[in-house]
């Protein structure tokens, strides 16, 4: 067990005992230090926990995930913007945001693309310059939605011609698919958790802006991050092609930990978790500066 990252997979009670999280299975318990939690994933539908465990949590920035009945991550809890100057980064994304918005999404598709094309390369080098070339032609806000041509490339070369990237509400949800949200799912709990530990309200988006969704900022953030699940869940299909398609816990606990990825941002190779917290800060930065190249963004680094 990761002591960072925890998936509860049975039933359980969970309760708080000296700052320790106490965690009760059957006949076996573990303690963990909740200042030393970053996620919990909740995916059994027999689990208690206590609500002095859950304000503890909270004050130590920590991150919940709830699964449903079919094991899908549903649900999130965070804290309620402890940072010092909430008020004042909130009021900045309010008035600054606008002017340089779009500038920083161009550099964050750019990013992504990027990203994408190195786990491209290898695969077909033909499809590599395909991807690059498209970098030159991304516009601010991405207008002509290179994004989207990218993807296409992207994920036809990875998963074949036929694939059809689906979410959790698409019919007929295949196994790719559930792997790739499953990840998906647990990186975006890391970029929520990196913009509320430095004081951003998640509701107010670059380019996601809609008015059902409360963390549109960490949709936009987490797009130089979907690689790192991408390329796991190509290698795992790929290596598993004749097993059973059944999501299982290995997978869960396999792509929970893609969140100790090692990146590479601002001359630094750290954890994916961190590297969202960096990009947090700088783009708290970029808006106290009205400079949109005050923003840093995490590059893969090849495996």
């Amino acid at each position: 067990m990761n002591h960072e990252n925890i998936i509860v997979t049975r039933p359980s009670k969970l309760y708080l005992k000296r700052s320790q999280l106490i965690l009760e299975s059957g006949e076996n318990a573990a303690q963990v230090p909740v200042e030393d939690l970053r996620h919990l994933i909740l995916d059994n539908e027999n689990i208690k926990l206590t609500k002095a465990l859950l304000v503890e949590i909270a004050q130590n920035n920590g991150v919940i995930v709830v699964c449903n009945e079919r094991h899908i991550p549903c649900g999130i809890y965070t804290s309620f913007h402890q940072h010092f100057q909430s008020s004042k980064i909130i009021n900045l994304q309010i008035e600054n945001g606008e002017k340089i918005n779009g500038k920083i999404w161009k550099a964050i598709i750019k990013q992504k693309i990027i990203n994408q094309s190195l786990i491209i390369k290898e695969l077909n080098p033909k499809i590599f310059d395909q991807m690059i070339k498209l970098i030159s032609d991304i516009k601010i806000n991405d207008e002509t939605n290179i994004e989207g041509q990218a993807a296409k490339i992207y994920f036809n070369t990875l998963f074949g011609e036929n694939f059809i990237r689906r979410r959790y509400r698409d019919k007929d949800i295949d196994f790719t698919n559930i792997l790739l949200n499953y990840g998906y799912s647990i990186m975006r709990s890391a970029v929520i958790r990196a913009l509320i530990c430095h004081g951003l309200l998640p509701i107010f988006g670059l380019k996601h802006k809609s008015n059902t969704n409360s963390f549109n900022l960490a949709d936009d953030f987490m797009e130089p991050f979907r690689p790192i699940v991408d390329l796991y869940v190509f290698k795992y299909t790929k290596e598993n092609l004749k097993q059973s398609n059944e999501f299982n816990i290995k997978n869960k606990k396999e792509l929970t930990l893609l969140i100790n990825t090692k990146m590479k941002i601002d001359d630094k190779v750290i954890e994916m978790d961190k590297a969202a917290e960096l990009m947090a800060i700088s783009y708290v930065k970029a808006l106290e500066n009205k400079k949109p190249s005050l923003i840093k963004i995490p590059k893969l680094i090849k495996r």
